[in-house]
């Protein structure tokens, strides 16, 4: 790929240059998520459930008011 400049006025303080740029692969961005995001989703999940699941048994005991 090639950058250049074109000096449109006699403003600029740049003269005309051109720069080639290598369009190379690089360096592996790193990886998101992985076993420890999972272990949150996961917890995240079972707690939820656990809470529903407590809230549940209580309204049917009759020992929470659900309006």
């Amino acid at each position: 790929m090639i950058i250049s400049h074109e000096i449109v006025n006699s403003n600029s303080d740049y003269k005309n240059k051109e720069v080639y740029v290598e369009n190379s692969a690089g360096g592996k961005l790193p990886e998101t998520g992985g076993a420890g995001a999972a272990f949150i989703y996961l917890s995240g999940a079972l707690l939820a459930v656990g809470i529903a699941v407590f809230l549940i048994s209580r309204i049917k005991r009759g020992l929470l008011d659900a309006k």
